[in-house]
């Protein structure tokens, strides 16, 4: 197992590590310019799949009732992403049409189109 300098261990991670830094211990400068360097973060768009929280007394044996999932992204919020896109499409599609010279529909009209997004939701 393979200590850290923040005091984590972890035998997996740091056996790998050790084991990548042995093979690439003699690489000259102009080699080490070569390697393309990546980001290795998963990132999840609705949360930790893994993690839950539970709510209980010190004490008390877990109950299934009082599992808490740690979905930060529920569907509302999606929809208003979605709904964000849809209306800044709509804007760059009035934009493009004033610029090739259409007259401006009656601020009626708009709000129509805007009654219509919101009836999409």
């Amino acid at each position: 197992m393979v200590e850290w300098p923040d005091g984590s261990h972890s035998s997996v991670k740091g056996t790998a590590c050790l084991e990548f830094a042995k093979r690439h211990l003699k690489d000259s400068q102009a080699m080490r310019n070569k390697i393309l360097w990546s980001d290795e973060t998963k990132v999840e768009l609705l949360g930790l799949k893994a993690k839950l929280h539970v709510w209980r007394k010190p004490g008390t044996p877990h109950h299934l009732v009082n599992t808490i999932p740690t979905l930060k992204h529920g569907v509302k919020s999606l929809d208003s992403i979605f709904q964000m896109v849809l209306k800044a499409a709509v804007i760059a599609e009035v934009n493009d049409l004033l610029q090739q010279g259409f007259p401006l529909p009656a601020i009626g009209e708009l709000n129509l189109i805007n009654t219509q997004l919101v009836i999409m939701k």
